[in-house]
């Protein structure tokens, strides 16, 4: 695990040169990569979370927080965008819902995150019920990855100390860097969480002897984003899809090429365009 550690952590300090520990030096990193997760997570444990405990039974307050839920996904944060975790062709899905379904989704979330049963038994019995609630909007490619990065990304809004977002092509990277099984080509079970949460508590371990001082595992996560050989082209990325957002004459005007809107277009997870934050507009060459 050591030499794989060496390597992700080289690449992190090439992107990051002031990276001396997290909290030492990491301001710049911190700001990329850790800023808006820890907003999200705020808005959640302050707005949401009193409302789950306990759950109000009446139809409209179900609803409400079914919605309130949901709309995290797509919230414009402090840096002017939504968050960039869960890819817009996942977040798609969610906002379909009808009114009594976000009734639904709020009783499940609340039961993933709050069950009095295991970890791997609560993601167990949410992720058949997700799909179930998503059978007419979400198709069946790419149903894998979405599992993990919605199921986890709810779980991190509850306790980034215990859980963390799970992007599949760079977790896999990792695991098999740091001498792990890839994730199964499945959606995701409770053994899959559990194997993962594993990995997780095993590099923070080994993180923390090496005198880098993660604070919770999105400090994890972000060694292994950062420390990604591809994570350049996904900053890159990002940073385009930001400015387009940012810039109401460059989204406005067509750009060179013949590049139009698209709708309803289903990407693999390697499509640039599906790194783009949810909320944002696609656009292909015509």
């Amino acid at each position: 695990m050591q030499a794989a550690l060496d390597e992700y952590l080289g690449r992190l300090k090439a992107k990051f040169p002031t990276f001396v520990r997290f909290g030492e030096g990491s301001e710049a990193l911190d700001a990329d990569e850790r800023g808006y997760k820890l907003e999200l997570v705020t808005a959640f444990q302050q707005e949401i979370r009193p409302r789950l405990q306990p759950l109000p039974k009446d139809e409209a307050s179900l609803t409400q927080i079914g919605a309130d839920l949901i709309a995290l996904f797509t919230r414009k944060l402090s840096h002017g965008a939504p968050q960039n975790l869960v890819g817009w062709r996942y977040v798609g899905p969610i906002q379909k819902l009808t009114a009594s379904d976000r009734g639904r989704f709020a009783i499940r979330v609340v039961d993933l995150l709050n069950g009095e049963e295991s970890i791997a038994e609560r993601v167990d019995r949410f992720v058949p019920t997700l799909r179930a609630l998503l059978a007419d909007s979400a198709p069946d490619s790419g149903w894998s990855a979405m599992s993990r990065s919605v199921t986890s990304f709810l779980l991190m809004l509850s306790d980034p100390g215990q859980h963390v977002i799970i992007k599949t092509q760079e977790f896999n990277r990792a695991l098999k860097a740091y001498g792990r099984a890839a994730l199964p080509n499945r959606a995701l079970t409770g053994e899959d969480y559990l194997n993962v949460q594993s990995f997780l508590f095993a590099l923070r371990d080994r993180m923390t002897d090496a005198g880098l001082m993660p604070r919770d595992l999105i400090d994890v996560q972000t060694l292994i984003w950062v420390g990604d050989a591809h994570y350049s082209q996904d900053a890159l990325n990002r940073q385009h899809w930001l400015l387009r957002r940012q810039d109401p004459d460059l989204r406005q005007r067509r750009p060179l090429g013949g590049v139009v809107p698209c709708k309803n277009v289903i990407m693999s997870d390697t499509d640039p365009m599906a790194q783009a934050p949810a909320g944002t507009r696609r656009w292909r060459h015509s």
